[in-house]
């Protein structure tokens, strides 16, 4: 008896405790002035690789900053938009969690074909989507 009442009230607090929709994903249509979707993606995916590239050339904070600043600036200007318009876009996906995550799974799945595609070939084709200003990463080396 005391089991199924622990069972019970286990089952309860679970319900009660589970998120509804509405809760975590406000009601509304997406703003004009807030990335659509794709273009979201993309930008995420291009952030991470200029992050990257900075962590890469492990240089001081300083030179590091100016480097991402530069990187920044220039995918704000490939998707006709400013660095305001991507912090705007971004903290409107982040107030919808279960849109966001299904978008940063397609950039980790994005960057992990990136970088399938440098390990095998740094010239692959399937890299036209990393900007001309991101040098293109030395494939992994081997261990013996």
């Amino acid at each position: 008896m005391r089991s199924a009442l622990l069972v019970l009230l286990m089952v309860l607090l679970g319900v009660g405790c589970k998120p509804s929709s509405t809760q975590w994903e406000p009601d509304g249509e997406r703003p004009e002035n807030v990335l659509d979707r794709e273009a979201m993606i993309s930008v995420l995916t291009e952030m991470h690789l200029a992050e990257g590239d900075a962590l890469e050339r492990a240089m001081a904070p300083e030179r590091s900053d100016s480097l991402l600043a530069s990187h920044y600036a220039r995918i704000a200007r490939a998707h006709d938009t400013d660095l305001a318009g991507i912090q705007r876009s971004y903290l409107w996906y982040v107030a919808r969690p279960l849109t966001l995550k299904p978008m940063y799974d397609e950039v980790v799945e994005r960057l992990n074909r990136l970088q399938g595609a440098w390990q095998s070939d740094p010239n692959s084709p399937g890299l036209e989507q990393v900007p001309e200003d991101l040098p293109r990463a030395r494939p992994a080396q081997q261990e013996p």
